[in-house]
């Protein structure tokens, strides 16, 4: 019997450590309910603009859409009152960079180049400073007869001195 009331307590009180907000949150989007995830934060943004908690669900909200410019915003706001949320914000960043790049290798793979540089400008907008993106996105713009384009992200390229070595015109 001890053994049942210890784990209700457990759950009691994780339940009780989410936020109103966060469990609304959480709900819509479980049931890929955007549009409601959506108006919940933006009631706790008109309330309190900097509410740190909200300007983080939106940002997640925007990372999810892909719309990767207006996350970080979120985020930024967000990290601007409370630090505490890096490792969550890094995490979810990170995740969203390694899909959006798997999935371009994935496309140039199979010959689909203007997928390629879709997801490629996806990631440049979550990570612009990492090298690893632009040779690939340089190619595949050279395929297409985009020299122009691809110009510019071997460029990109070439300007991280160490990464020289990869990047080709």
């Amino acid at each position: 019997m001890a053994p049942g009331f210890l784990l209700s307590g457990l759950i009691l009180l994780f339940i009780s450590c989410e936020s109103t907000l966060e469990r609304e949150f959480n709900q819509a989007m479980s049931g890929n309910d955007v549009r409601s995830a959506t108006e919940h934060v933006e009631r706790a943004l008109t309330v309190n603009p900097q509410d740190p908690e909200a300007n983080y669900l939106m940002g997640k909200i925007n990372a999810e859409q892909r719309q990767y410019p207006a996350a970080r915003e979120y985020f930024d706001r967000a990290l601007t009152v409370a630090p505490t949320y890096r490792d969550k914000i890094d995490h979810l960043l990170e995740t969203h960079y390694r899909n959006e790049f798997n999935n371009a290798t994935a496309a140039w793979d199979q010959g689909h180049y203007e997928t390629t540089i879709t997801h490629l400008g996806a990631a440049i907008q979550i990570y612009p400073d990492r090298w690893e993106k632009y040779p690939i996105k340089g190619e595949a713009h050279k395929n297409l007869g985009q020299y122009e384009s691809a110009q510019q992200s071997f460029a990109r390229c070439v300007s991280v001195p160490r990464m020289q070595r990869f990047c080709h015109f």
